[in-house]
């Protein structure tokens, strides 16, 4: 075999990586990993989770039932057991998709790779898919901008080489002053991620208390994963199959629905819209069944329709039988590189029985990039 022919089964045969991405502790990344991993159980995937941190929480631990679970390796230092991902259990399993928490975490002296983000680089070559989490503080080209808000140098970062390889990044975003309830809550200076990995030091507990704080993140978090987008547009304008420079480079779309929750969504996408200085879509797919809704309902998609517009969102009504493939074509129809979509919630104990609308749009398009808000 060639080194040519090399080089093409190796690209054949790497894995993916999917990033949750997030502005700070809390906001919700592990869970929409994990739902995302179900979903793709249920769709007949070969899933394991290769470590998932739970925080102690029952509804948490629920959330991985189904789920076949490698045990960690443990690994002594100075006295102390502490467990690590096992990575050759892994690569032995060879499973289709790994889940694997804190991608920022530095391993255990002693372990064969001193990052956990060089773990995955390893289960990638190995061919195998990789869903991970990530804070914006841990991006190594804003560290720096992250000390100056915080005060606080940033211990443990991840190379940008490792974001620009990934297939997709998504945005879990929480406002602010929701953020600060749940931290007040579950944190309180104690550990963010267990199994040996990173700590919130009391020192640094204010970090994450203070809604200035969590706001320029937000905004960095926003921007990195924008910025991926805009350096992926900047490649395909320098290949010899790019056709409109700037179709697609920076406007949002986002779905109108029935949902009490619309609401919120869209003043969030507003608000998003406003931070990165774009212009956005509101978009309506009418299905044959909606000739059933109630007038109550119909009543409320327009009045979120109406909001949209008010707001100054672009709205569009179209008909369609698959919201995420009527998306999609809009999408390219009308340039747009970003796609809000609300977080999916399952009760505890619900099966996955369907793929989010999110999961559906990446399975549709490589060139989208899906924000999911709160």
């Amino acid at each position: 075999m060639t080194s040519q022919q090399d080089d093409q089964t190796q690209q054949t045969t790497t894995g993916q990586l999917h990033i949750f991405f997030g502005s700070a502790p809390g906001v919700g990344k592990t869970w929409a990993m994990v739902d995302a991993a179900q979903e793709k159980r249920a769709a007949g995937l070969d899933v394991v989770v290769g470590l998932v941190d739970t925080h102690d929480r029952p509804e948490f631990a629920a959330l991985l039932n189904g789920l076949e679970v490698i045990p960690l390796r443990e690994v002594a230092y100075q006295g102390v057991l502490l467990r690590e991902l096992d990575l050759n259990a892994i690569i032995r399993r060879k499973p289709k998709l790994v889940l694997i928490d804190d991608l920022p975490h530095t391993n255990a002296p002693g372990t064969r790779n001193a990052k956990r983000y060089q773990d995955v680089l390893e289960l990638l070559q190995a061919g195998i898919n990789v869903f991970t989490t990530l804070n914006v503080q841990h991006v190594s080209s804003v560290a720096a901008a992250v000390e100056e808000i915080t005060g606080i140098p940033v211990r443990e970062q991840v190379p940008d080489f490792v974001l620009e390889m990934a297939t997709s990044i998504r945005l879990i975003d929480l406002e602010p002053n929701e953020l600060l309830q749940r931290l007040s809550k579950r944190l309180k200076a104690q550990r963010i991620v267990a199994n040996g990995g990173s700590f919130l030091p009391k020192d640094d507990s204010a970090v994450f208390n203070k809604r200035d704080n969590l706001l320029m993140l937000r905004e960095l978090a926003m921007r990195v994963a924008a910025s991926r987008l805009d350096d992926d547009v900047h490649h395909l304008v320098e290949s010899d199959h790019f056709v409109d420079p700037w179709a697609g480079s920076s406007k949002i779309m986002v779905g109108i629905s029935a949902s009490p929750a619309n609401e919120r969504l869209l003043r969030a996408t507003r608000r998003l819209v406003g931070e990165l200085h774009t212009t956005w879509l509101a978009v309506y797919v009418e299905q044959q069944s909606d000739a059933n809704l109630d007038e109550a309902i119909r009543q409320r998609i327009h009045a979120h329709l109406q909001l949209a517009k008010e707001l100054g969102a672009e709205t569009l009504t179209v008909a369609g039988q698959n919201v995420a493939v009527k998306l999609v074509e809009i999408a390219e129809q009308y340039g747009v590189s970003r796609v809000v979509v609300g977080r999916t919630y399952r009760k505890r104990g619900m099966l996955w029985t369907k793929p989010s609308l999110a999961d559906q749009i990446m399975e549709l398009s490589d060139n989208l990039d899906i924000l999911i808000l709160r």
